[in-house]
This record gives structure tokens, sequence and C-alpha cells, in this order.
């Protein structure tokens, strides 16, 4: 991973920040963070609403996409039949994404990399892009990434338009790299690429921030219907999608429930935020008659694959984007426990 731990963990949450305000542009960034271009969504909800931003006092553009904001939104969330994604994305290699987020990303190009083009010919200083969103934006994100990662951000300017002067030419510098930042983003590539991705000179790091129990992450089709039916056992109705135990697949009968393959998966190295109670050490005379008050503290662990699509999660609460900018901002600030083995 590029970078110190502490540098990282700023610029992911200056990402989390972005990822926040691109559902409000009307919003008061963050001290450091300059927007430089904001884009309005399409009213189908095919083209995602975007917003760049510029750390003040860095060298760093994030480009972060919007999330699930309308109910043409929700009809592109449905759209999870899988659709062959290398021709559209530019990869060498052949993987299925996600129809409706494939659909947003494509919408996106070539428009939003000749934009970045365009803010990397005017300010040399940059040297590194990171994509970032949250949720079905996160998921969006995550394929941008993948058809920069495949086809090098370039600092050639697009030619200028009437009545703009053309961009400077100077001494050409080097190529950016790309980082990608997600928070609790929907599934969207129908195999793991990070490893594939993470090869590529231009690549940087790779994270994908699970808070513990985000349904959204784990909820692609063979996930959800596993859940449904898991419930359905628990009142003594029959599965419809799981053969478990017989025709009832009664939950008694089955020592374990075990979960489907995944039919889409995360893009990035999984995050798991987990948050805990923890008893505090009491004060004073009566300390031993007084029951130790609860202080909540954070971990983040790197969860493999394989362990990851073990875990059942199945709330919606801990999916908010104030939820995750605030445990970012606690990683940012080094205000985190690491876990004991």
């Amino acid at each position: 991973m590029d970078g110190s731990p502490r540098d990282v963990a700023q610029l992911v949450y200056a990402a989390c920040q972005c990822a926040c305000l691109v559902y409000d542009p009307l919003a008061q960034p963050g001290p450091g963070l300059v927007p430089v271009m904001s884009r309005a969504p399409s009213v189908t909800g095919t083209a995602k609403a975007v917003s760049m931003w510029k750390l003040g006092a860095g060298n760093t553009l994030i480009v972060s996409v919007r999330g699930t904001a309308s109910a043409a939104d929700h009809m592109v969330n449905m759209n999870a039949e899988p659709e062959d994604a290398s021709r559209v994305l530019g990869l060498p290699f052949r993987v299925d994404a996600h129809r409706g987020f494939l659909s947003c990303a494509k919408a996106l190009l070539p428009s939003l990399p000749q934009e970045i083009a365009r803010q990397l010919a005017a300010d040399q200083r940059l040297s590194h892009v990171v994509f970032t969103g949250h949720s079905a934006g996160g998921a969006v994100a995550s394929l941008l990434f993948l058809h920069a990662a495949y086809n090098c951000l370039s600092r050639e300017s697009p030619a200028a338009q009437p009545g703009e002067a053309p961009a400077r030419r100077g001494r050409a510098a080097p190529r950016p790299k790309i980082s990608l930042a997600t928070f609790g983003s929907a599934p969207v590539t129908s195999a793991d690429v990070t490893a594939r991705a993470g090869e590529q000179p231009s690549v940087g790091w790779m994270l994908a921030f699970v808070n513990e129990f985000d349904m959204v992450p784990r909820a692609d089709q063979p996930y959800t219907r596993s859940i449904v039916d898991l419930y359905r056992t628990r009142y003594g109705l029959p599965c419809r999608w799981t053969a478990v135990g017989g025709e009832s697949c009664p939950l008694s009968q089955a020592l374990c429930w075990t979960l489907p393959e995944p039919s889409h998966q995360l893009v990035g190295e999984v995050i798991l935020s987990r948050s805990a109670l923890r008893a505090t050490r009491p004060t004073g005379d009566s300390a031993s008659e007084v029951a130790a008050p609860q202080a909540a503290s954070l971990m983040f662990i790197k969860v493999a694959r394989a362990a990851f699509h073990n875990l059942v999660f199945c709330e919606v609460g801990v999916h908010k984007r104030r939820v995750y900018l605030e445990r970012m901002r606690f990683l940012a600030t080094g205000a985190w426990e690491t876990p004991t083995q």
C-alpha cells in the first residue's frame, strides 16, 4: 500500500466526506476540500451525480459518485442481472458486472475521464486520483476505478472549446496513481478482481469499508434469497430457494445454515469496521458497588474474502452515511483499537 497508514487514513476520511457531500452540492465542505466540479444526475437515474474535489494542502483529486437518492436509483439497483463488463470498461479479461451499475458507469464514460484529464492538465501537482462513493455510488465508483486502472488516466487536456484558451504544455508530469475507497458499497463484479487490478502499475490502494452488520455489501441476489429462506424456516414455512433439510427445511434439522456462493463481489480489500462496548475502570470509594460504565470502541479489521462471504449481516441502520463518516473520522484521528489475537 502506497503511503503511510496515517496518510492513507487521512485520505480515506477526506474521501468519505466527499462521498457524503455529493448528495448535497450546497453542503459546506470540511477544511482543505476544494470543489472543482459537480454534475447533476439524469432523470432516469442512469447517469449518477458526480463531484470532484481537491485537497487544498495535498496532491489528490477525489472523484465522488452519488448513491441511491431517488426512486429511479432504486430501479437501477434492482437491475441486477450480470452483463459482460470487459468491453465497457476496457478490461483485458472477461468479468461480468451488475447490469444497473454497469449502465451507470457507461453513462459517465468517456466524459468523466476527459474531465479528470482536464483537471490533471490544469494542475501538474496532482499525482493521485481517488475514486469513492457510498452504497450504490461505491459500486459505480468501483467500475470507474477499474476503467481507469486499465486505461491509464492521461494528463492530455481535451481540445479547447471555442473561446477557451488552450492548456499550457510544459514538461510532462508522471501519470497519477489511482486508488479506491468505498463505504458500504453494493457488490458489483461477478469475480474478485482486486488482486488482478492491483498488479497495474498505476494502482495505489483499494479499500472497501464495511460496517459490521451492514447488509448492503452482502446483498446480492443469492444472499438475499438465502436470508429470506432463513427467516421462513423460523416460522416453519417451506424454503423457496434453499435446499436444506427436506421440503420444508426446518432450521432445527440443519446443523448450520450454509450461505450460497455470491453472484457479485466488492472491489478492494474488505475492511470491517466493528463497534464494541468495553467496560471502563470505575473510580471512587464506592466503585465496587457501582456497575462499570460502558464506552464505545472501534476496531478496523481486514477480512479475508472467504470469511466475509460467510458473515450474516441484516441491518440497515449502520449503512447510513453519517455512521460511516463518523467511523472514518475515528480512523483518521487514530481513536480506534487494534484487535487482539
